[in-house]
């Protein structure tokens, strides 16, 4: 999965930094949108609550924000 970049932070990533295709549909962009987030979540096995959900982009949040020392601590 490593290899093909499927994981988590794969699929974060691909969430994060999609742009829709040349000739893509609004519809059909949105749906690899959702795809991308939903194996993103699915992957670590986060719970779909509020909590949860908002514990998993709070703390993508801090680690992008911070310096990479303090992210990793």
């Amino acid at each position: 999965m490593k290899r093909y970049d499927l994981t988590e932070d794969g699929y974060h990533r691909k969430f994060r930094t999609c742009k829709p295709a040349e000739g893509e549909s609004p519809d059909v962009f949105i749906v690899r949108i959702v795809t991308f987030l939903d194996r993103w979540i699915e992957l670590p096995k986060t719970d779909k609550s509020y909590e949860k959900l908002k514990d998993l982009i709070v703390r993508e949040q801090f680690i992008d924000a911070c310096p990479e020392d303090l992210a990793t601590s």
